[in-house]
C-alpha cells in the first residue's frame, strides 16, 4: 500500500507543478505540433493539444485512483485487489512513457516517472509473493464459517 501511495503522491506533485505552468507547456506543444503539421489551421492545433492534455490528465487521474482502490482492497485481504493492481500497473506504463513530454518538467520529471513506475511495479510484484498469497487466502470465507464444526 505504501508503494502505491508513494507513486500517487509523486503523480500529484508533478501534475500540480505542471498545472501551474499549463499555459507555457501548451504554447510549446502547440508550436511543436504546428511545425510538424504546417497545413493544419492554428485553431485545430490548439484544440488538438488541449484535448490531448485533458485526456491524458483524466486517464492518469483515473489510473491513480484505481491503483489506490486496488491497494485498499489488498489491505482488506481481497484477492481481486492484486489482480486489479497488476492490470492497472500494466495500463499505466504507457502513460508513464508519454506523460513527461506533456508536463515538460525536465530531468527531474523523468526521474520522478521512473520512481513512480518502479513503486507500482514493485507493489505488483510484492502482491504476487507466496507469503502474500497465503495471507490473502487465510481470511476465512463466510461459507467456510457456516460449515465449521466446533470442538466438543
Amino acid at each position: 500500500m505504501a508503494l502505491v501511495i508513494a507513486s500517487a503522491i509523486g503523480f500529484f506533485w508533478f501534475t500540480i507543478r505542471a498545472a501551474l505552468r499549463q499555459s507555457e507547456i501548451r504554447e510549446v506543444l502547440e508550436k511543436q505540433l504546428a511545425e510538424r503539421s504546417p497545413n493544419y489551421p492554428a485553431a485545430d492545433v490548439e484544440t488538438a493539444v488541449l484535448v490531448t492534455m485533458i485526456g491524458l490528465a483524466v486517464i492518469s487521474v483515473l489510473l491513480v485512483l484505481g491503483e489506490l482502490l486496488s491497494a485498499n482492497k489488498l489491505r482488506h485481504q481481497k484477492l481481486g485487489g492484486r489482480r486489479a493492481l497488476l492490470f492497472l500497473t500494466v495500463l499505466h506504463i504507457p502513460v508513464f512513457v508519454v506523460t513527461p513530454a506533456f508536463r515538460d518538467g525536465g530531468r527531474l520529471d523523468e526521474i520522478g516517472v521512473l520512481v513512480q513506475a518502479g513503486c507500482l511495479i514493485a507493489a505488483s510484484i510484492i502482491a504476487r509473493l507466496p507469503a502474500i498469497t497465503t495471507w490473502l487466502k487465510s481470511r476465512r470465507s463466510p461459507q467456510a464459517a457456516l460449515f465449521a464444526t466446533s470442538p466438543r
